[in-house]
């Protein structure tokens, strides 16, 4: 079965400079329900303890990111990326980035949001 053009699988956040990509966490949803709770995440690197599932687990402020990472973190890198696999396809209405709440808000100033079905170049070739 086709699927329409508004029904999307996977969600990607990628930056072009070189630096860090920080996201606390990810909403993603049609009109019912947090679709990230769903998915599954992968990032182009982790940066100590902070792995890409941390950016949908539900936590937006766990207390000190280094003792308790609540936040998901690339390595210092050219390039980065963050991408969520609904493992299926969904009408995507909202997407909602909350960036880590103590510091670095320019970690996520600039990154591209795009939404489609292509896992080609890390979904970098989705529609943004």
């Amino acid at each position: 079965m086709r699927k329409s053009e508004e029904e999307r699988r996977t969600l990607t956040l990628s930056e072009e400079e070189r630096r860090t990509l920080t996201l606390s966490e990810i909403f993603s949803c049609n009109s019912r329900e947090n679709l990230a709770f769903k998915g599954t995440a992968t990032q182009s690197s982790t940066y100590s303890i902070w792995t890409a599932q941390r950016a949908i687990d539900g936590v937006k402020n766990g207390g000190d990111p280094y003792t308790s990472s609540f936040c998901s973190a690339t390595s210092y890198e050219s390039k980065s990326w963050w991408r969520l696999d609904l493992q299926d396809y969904y009408d995507i209405s909202t997407v909602i980035i909350t960036a880590r709440p103590d510091c670095c808000l320019d970690q996520t100033s600039g990154a591209e949001i795009r939404v489609g079905n292509s896992l080609e170049n890390n979904g970098n070739n989705n529609t943004m």
